[in-house]
């Protein structure tokens, strides 16, 4: 598992360790989002993932492997925690989520570092997090790819794999048969006005911004 300051991290204890000391470099350098739900009241996590591909070079300058995998566990227990909350909001069962990767200006080189971070978030959520994904789109694939898609597919478990829909540059009315405009973000055809950072905090959490 990775280390956080020498110790380490799992989704069981993740929580309860201080919030990432690189979170500058994560809005800088690493645009997502934890914001909006579906028209089922799922909670969305949407992310610029060909602009973070394009950097990956730059990322791994500043942070390693570990500090990659680290931060998608928070964020998969952040996942688990506003699921929760969603279901009393709703007054009804929310266990899955809606994820949506923009792959607009992906980088054609497949990097190293990122193909094994990669597996090991894959790893990850198939042993801690089977069953809370509903959809995952990415869209705004480039013609390319397809054969990206060829070298990663085999590290993902087919029951995952078939909930992925991979969608060029006419993605919106796939987002639009399970989303509101009011949920889709104003630069993906929508009308809700994005916050590219991590806006999203626990109640419990000591200076925590205020939830959207």
């Amino acid at each position: 598992m990775a280390q956080y300051r020498g110790e380490a991290v799992s989704p069981r204890n993740i929580l309860n360790t201080p919030e990432d000391i690189n979170e500058e470099i994560y809005i800088r350098l690493m645009p997502h989002s934890n914001m909006g739900e579906d028209k089922q009241g799922r909670c969305t996590y949407w992310e610029q993932s060909g602009e973070i591909s394009s950097r990956f070079t730059d990322v791994i300058k500043e942070l390693t492997v570990d500090d990659l995998v680290i931060r998608h566990i928070r964020q998969q227990e952040y996942m688990v925690k506003r699921l929760d909350e969603a279901t009393v909001q709703h007054n009804k069962p929310i266990e899955k989520q809606i994820v949506v990767f923009n792959l607009a200006n992906l980088s054609y080189n497949v990097d190293f570092n990122a193909m094994t971070t990669f597996k090991r978030t894959v790893a990850i959520d198939e042993a801690y997090y089977p069953e809370r994904l509903q959809h995952f789109f990415m869209i705004n694939a480039p013609w390319f790819f397809t054969a990206i898609w060829a070298m990663l597919k085999p590290f993902i478990d087919p029951v995952t794999s078939d909930k992925i829909k991979i969608v060029g540059s006419d993605y919106l009315d796939t987002l639009r048969e399970y989303i509101d405009d009011s949920q889709i973000p104003e630069d993906l055809g929508g009308s809700f006005k994005m916050i590219w950072r991590w806006p999203y905090r626990l109640d419990h959490e000591e200076g925590g911004e205020e939830k959207r």
